[in-house]
C-alpha cells in the first residue's frame, strides 16, 4: 500500500518518479532519501507525506506550483491527497485496505 501511495503522487504529478524527483519540487524528498542512505535499514523510516509537493491540491481552477509536466490549471482534490498521505503511513497497520482505496477513488470520480 505504502508503494501506492508514491504512485499516486507519480499519477497527479503526470511524470515518472526520477524525473519528479530530478526537478526542484523533489528536492526535500531527494534530501531525505540520501539522509535515509545512512540509516540503517532496521531504522529506515517511511517517507513523510509533507515532503510531496501536490500540483493543484485544493486550489480548484487556479492550478498550483507543482512539478513540470504537471497539467496547468489542474485541480487535485484535497481527498486525493489524503488519501496517498494515508498510504504513505509509517505504520503499515495504519495504511487503509486496497478494497477502502478503490472505494474512495470510486467517491472521487462520481464527485468529478
Amino acid at each position: 500500500m505504502y508503494a501506492y501511495g508514491v504512485l499516486l503522487w507519480e499519477v497527479a504529478a503526470g511524470v515518472p518518479l526520477p524525473e519528479l524527483l530530478s526537478q526542484p519540487e523533489g528536492g526535500a524528498v531527494r534530501s531525505w532519501l540520501a539522509q535515509q542512505a545512512f540509516v540503517p535499514p532496521e531504522e529506515a523510516a517511511a517517507l513523510p507525506a509533507e515532503l510531496l509537493a501536490w500540483p493543484g491540491a485544493g486550489q480548484r481552477g487556479s492550478g498550483g506550483r507543482g512539478p513540470e509536466g504537471a497539467a496547468e490549471g489542474a485541480c487535485l482534490p484535497a481527498a486525493y491527497v489524503a488519501l496517498a498521505e494515508q498510504c504513505l503511513q509509517a505504520d503499515p497497520g495504519a495504511r487503509p485496505s486496497f478494497e477502502d482505496v478503490c472505494g474512495r477513488l470510486e467517491e472521487l470520480l462520481v464527485e468529478r
